[in-house]
């Protein structure tokens, strides 16, 4: 029973930054031991920002999270823009910038590449899993037993990308703006800065290095 509570304390220092910072703010999600007794109208909500409509778009986006996610796109633009000088990044984000279809996460990952951890925008990735996870279960769309084996593994994923819930919790707002990007991208730093003051205050109930097996 005390194994329960850390990890349901786990998961929900986890998640925080989900349903609290960022452009993905959930209406009626106010953390993760909420998913089981909010109105139902808020996870349906949740849901469709993530493009999953049924059972079926439920588990494409939890594999494709699984295997990709925004961190593969996050990386291969730190790739890109990493191997350019500062001018010349400055430059491409200005010509290239201007016509690229995904513009706002140009901009997000020029901001957040060089600040981060090495892991970069994971932490939103297996963040985001161990919420849906729990939503999975409340829709029927899997099975108690898988989540909490699914859960208890991408937590320990986590743990050995990162090395503090402080770190963790940076990545993953970071992770929010990419995915959410703002459509004016000069407002970027302020409301990230805003969105890390907000998960300072928020005190884990739990050591990020403690073992949820």
């Amino acid at each position: 029973m005390l194994r329960q509570w850390d990890r349901l304390s786990f998961y929900d220092s986890m998640t925080y930054t989900l349903f609290n910072t960022g452009l993905s703010f959930s209406e009626g999600i106010g953390s993760y031991r909420h998913i089981q007794t909010c109105p139902s109208q808020a996870i349906t909500d949740f849901m469709l920002l993530h493009g999953i409509k049924n059972e079926e778009t439920f588990d494409y986006f939890l594999n494709w999270l699984h295997y990709k996610g925004y961190r593969h796109e996050f990386n291969n633009y730190a790739r890109l823009l990493s191997a350019l000088s500062h001018p010349a990044r400055q430059q491409y984000m200005e010509t290239a910038g201007e016509e690229h279809k995904n513009k706002s996460r140009l901009y997000c990952v020029r901001t957040f590449m060089d600040v981060l951890a090495p892991s970069q925008i994971a932490a939103y990735d297996y963040a985001l899993m161990v919420a849906l996870f729990r939503m999975g279960v409340r829709v029927k769309f899997m099975t108690r037993k898988a989540a909490r084996s699914f859960s208890v593994q991408f937590a320990e994923v986590v743990q050995k990308m990162y090395v503090s819930w402080s770190e963790f919790h940076a990545a993953c707002i970071a992770g929010a703006y990419f995915a959410n990007s703002p459509a004016d991208p000069a407002s970027l730093t302020s409301q990230y800065s805003l969105d890390l003051l907000i998960a300072t205050r928020h005190t884990p109930l739990i050591e990020w290095d403690h073992k949820l097996n």
